[in-house]
């Protein structure tokens, strides 16, 4: 076997190994119900329920305003589409979010750390740690989750830009944090962690 063919096959096992962990954590939480803010911003919102209100769910502001986060409520109406209004399928979808931003988290580890052990233990320490718990197991917190896949994703793909002069990956990029910044306000904060890889990757 070849040392690349070792690498990716290393990589594939890790991320197997971060997939279970993830899901060992949190895949209890399928049999949770609506609680709290569930119940007006999922269950009672029409707007989640029409997908001919599709349009007008994304122009305009959240149930709990000022907010505007329209990413996060169209995946509620996707969710009510795939699964009617069985709360296991909305837990399934938010399982799945954070078993993606644990494996971005991973990809990210590679390319800043150089080195698979480091990255691992990074990822998942991410993936059971606690902060991330409400985030999960709460239905209306998934906007987090959001934020933070299209932030990683982003990061990811302006890294890639960066290290091989691909301005397409690097239009793309913004578009992948402006859509976060769609999915929760706090997405504006990864500019600056954009910004600064500008100085500190090399070309």
């Amino acid at each position: 076997m070849s040392i690349e063919a070792s690498g990716v096959r290393s990589v594939r096992a890790a991320m197997l190994f971060l997939a279970v962990l993830t899901i060992g954590v949190y895949g209890n939480s399928l049999i949770n119900g609506f609680v709290w803010d569930d119940e007006f911003i999922i269950v009672s919102d029409p707007a989640v329920r029409d997908l001919s209100r599709a349009a007008a769910l994304m122009l305009s502001p959240d149930v709990v305003k000022p907010y505007y986060r329209p990413i996060n409520r169209a995946s509620y109406l996707l969710d009510y589409r795939l699964f009617g209004m069985r709360p296991a399928g909305f837990h399934a979808v938010n399982v799945l979010i954070h078993l993606l931003n644990v494996l971005l988290f991973y990809l990210l580890g590679l390319r800043f750390f150089r080195a698979r052990a480091p990255a691992v233990l990074a990822a998942s320490l991410f993936a059971v740690h606690p902060v991330n718990a409400e985030a999960v197991n709460f239905l209306s917190a998934r906007n987090t989750l959001l934020s933070l896949f299209f932030v990683l994703s982003s990061i990811l793909v302006f890294h890639q830009g960066l290290t091989k002069g691909s301005l397409v990956r690097l239009v793309f990029s913004g578009l992948l944090w402006f859509l976060g910044l769609l999915s929760k306000e706090p997405a504006a904060l990864a500019i600056v962690v954009l910004a600064a890889m500008v100085f500190a990757v090399p070309d």
